[in-house]
This record gives C-alpha cells, sequence and structure tokens, in this order.
C-alpha cells in the first residue's frame, strides 16, 4: 500500500542558487527547509530526505508543500499562536547590569538565575528555549520576561508575598 503521491518539485537554476544561499546561512531552521527543497527537487525519496537531514517526514512533506505554494516565502515561520511573550529589548546600561548578577559570587542565585532568564529572552530565544537551558519552567521564564518588562531592573526582586509576614524566631526555627 503506497500513500500520497510527494509533490514534484521543480526548480529554476535561480531557485536552486537562493535555496543554496538559504541553506549555507545563519538561520538553522531555514537551512534545514531550503536542503529538503533541494534533495526533493533532486528527486530523493521523503523518506530519505527525513534520514539525512534528522526531521520526520511530515516534517518533510510540509517543507516540500509549502516551497511549492509559495516559493521562499513558503519556508519563512508562520505566525505563532498563543500567549504573545513580552518582548525584552536592553540598554548597555542594563545588559551591563544584568552580565554583572549572573558573574558576581555575592548575589543571591535566585537573582542571577533571573538575570540570565533576561539576558537570554533579550537575545530573542523563545521561554521553551530559554526554560531547557536555564532548568527551569517554561511559566518560570514567562513570568520573569513579564517583571522585566513591565518593570526593568526592580521587576526581578522578590515581591511581597499575601499573608501574614514571618516572624524573625520563625525563619530561625525558634518558634513552633
Amino acid at each position: 500500500m503506497s500513500g500520497p503521491k510527494p509533490v514534484t518539485v521543480e526548480l529554476t537554476p535561480l531557485q536552486v542558487h537562493e535555496l543554496q544561499v538559504v541553506a549555507l546561512g545563519d538561520d538553522a531552521r531555514l537551512a534545514v527547509r531550503a536542503r529538503i527543497v533541494l534533495l526533493a527537487a533532486d528527486g530523493v525519496s521523503n523518506a530519505e530526505i527525513a534520514r539525512r537531514e534528522g526531521v520526520e517526514e511530515p516534517t518533510v512533506r510540509l517543507w516540500r508543500g509549502r516551497y511549492v505554494q509559495a516559493g521562499l516565502a513558503g519556508l519563512q515561520d508562520a505566525a505563532r499562536r498563543g500567549r504573545p511573550t513580552a518582548p525584552i529589548e536592553l540598554s548597555e546600561e542594563e545588559r551591563a547590569e544584568l552580565q554583572r548578577y549572573v558573574r558576581r559570587g555575592t548575589i543571591s542565585q535566585q537573582l542571577a538565575l533571573r538575570a540570565r532568564i533576561v539576558l537570554l529572552c533579550a537575545d530573542g530565544l523563545l521561554n521553551q528555549e530559554v526554560a531547557g537551558i536555564v532548568g527551569v519552567g517554561i511559566n518560570t521564564v514567562g513570568t520573569w520576561r513579564k517583571r522585566f518588562a513591565a518593570d526593568s531592573l526592580e521587576g526581578l526582586g522578590d515581591q511581597a508575598r499575601p499573608g501574614l509576614q514571618r516572624s524573625p524566631e520563625v525563619d530561625r526555627g525558634l518558634l513552633v
């Protein structure tokens, strides 16, 4: 039993050149997509393309079809669904201060982690990517991204928590 017939990809020399440039570019995701299309145009099977590029066959079918429908523009990421993330743009002073927080040994580890999260977000990484790098949950990254976007460096400090304030005796374990 055979599946659907793959979309035929026929390229002009100009299209081949454009795809080769993209395949050698800085954007790794676009490079893989361009190589998929180039291999498809050479008659390589979807299964073989998937094996060579380290992707799944449905991914090969997706980018092959999108290129045929929309050309090079079809290989671009579509607008993402979901909750929008707060954009982080750092001034030189903010970046320098956050880098000091990360390097300084006398600062709380919580603040250093928050600074690292913000620096990675400012570099354009997605919350999921940042969470994987620093070893926290996606919601934690989202929290610190939002707080920094709203309150800059002051947003990285601990906020007052609801309820009764702890007394120093309870913190030292003197009262039960």
